[in-house]
């Protein structure tokens, strides 16, 4: 369904530069007609599936379901925060996601009875979390948060966000391919946000090609090899703004924060490294500076299963 995808691509895309001729500086926004709403705030229907049409991309659909058949009700003490994901955290679009999940975490613990809320959080969704708990008074989160779970949060980046630009990633949504979703997803602020900081792994190899290899410190240098000039220019902007969250902290109390993990599981490509590797220096200063206690919780293969490397017959670095 060409005419789909390129529909889809079209409203997807994020244009970058300055907005109406205005004398500020260049930002990300949606291409000209474009306007975007968020679907079911509070309710689930707008996280459970990346495509509601097939299984295939299933989101948090499982986890819904699970916690329904458990006796969790939608609406009442089971709902969800979706927000557009293709901005960073400092953009005005996700400034005012956090002040809605503020609202909806205090409208929660009212409707349950005065109930501490628990949070839980994947990928993307664990570094907005984290940035949202750092502008809260320690008071606030006191009162009206219980615990927060972390599922895979990519709080020092991941190298994912570079396989996804050099290579693109459908997710699991069956009319797009790789190549299609490459086009978007090279257009997106928060994939920039997502490349990882080179505060710990500066002089580690991120990159191998067949010329040469690309540390954690050398992202700028890998773009312009493949002559990625716009992308370049996208992910130095992302990385200066960005730099206003290098040294935060959630502020939680002693044992209301959980980080959990896949290890040994089966990854992409050799380009893409285990996630927790880059946060453990990270939780370490968590801890180290603060009062926060960090529960880890890593997942292994399922018994039987040898871990490996799984190389993608998709993996391709052209434009």
């Amino acid at each position: 369904m060409p005419g789909v995808v390129s529909c889809f691509e079209d409203n997807m895309l994020l244009g970058f530069g300055k907005v109406n001729n205005s004398r500020e500086e260049k930002q990300f926004h949606n291409q000209n007609g474009v306007r975007t709403r968020i679907n079911d705030f509070g309710g689930v229907s707008g996280m459970d599936f990346l495509d509601p049409r097939t299984s295939r991309s299933d989101y948090y659909g499982t986890l819904i379901k699970t916690m329904k058949q458990i006796g969790y009700e939608v609406g009442k003490n089971l709902r969800g925060a979706p927000y557009d994901w293709r901005y960073a955290s400092y953009s005005a679009p996700l400034q005012a996601f956090r002040n809605q999940l503020k609202a909806l975490i205090e409208e929660t613990f009212h409707m349950n009875n005065g109930t501490p809320v628990s949070l839980v959080s994947h990928s993307y969704g664990s570094l907005n979390l984290v940035v949202f708990l750092s502008e809260e008074t320690s008071e606030w989160k006191e009162k009206y948060i219980r615990r927060v779970m972390s599922l895979s949060g990519v709080f020092a980046g991941t190298p994912v966000s570079v396989s996804v630009a050099l290579s693109g990633d459908s997710f699991g949504i069956p009319i797009l391919s790789a190549a299609s979703a490459r086009i978007i997803q090279r257009t997106l602020e928060s994939n920039y946000l997502f490349f990882p900081r080179n505060r710990y792994n500066a002089d580690k190899v991120l990159v191998s090609t067949k010329d040469r290899s690309f540390t954690y410190a050398q992202i700028k240098e890998l773009f312009l090899h493949f002559n990625l000039t716009e992308e370049s220019e996208r992910y130095s902007y992302v990385n200066e703004k960005a730099k206003k969250y290098k040294d935060i902290e959630p502020g939680l109390s002693a044992g209301k924060f959980y980080c959990m993990y896949g290890s040994e599981v089966i990854h992409q490509c050799r380009l893409v490294t285990p996630m927790e590797t880059l946060t453990l220096n990270l939780w370490a200063r968590w801890e180290t500076e603060t009062e926060l206690l960090i529960w880890i919780v890593c997942f292994g293969v399922p018994s039987g299963q040898t871990p490996q490397w799984k190389p993608s017959p998709r993996f391709h670095t052209d434009r």
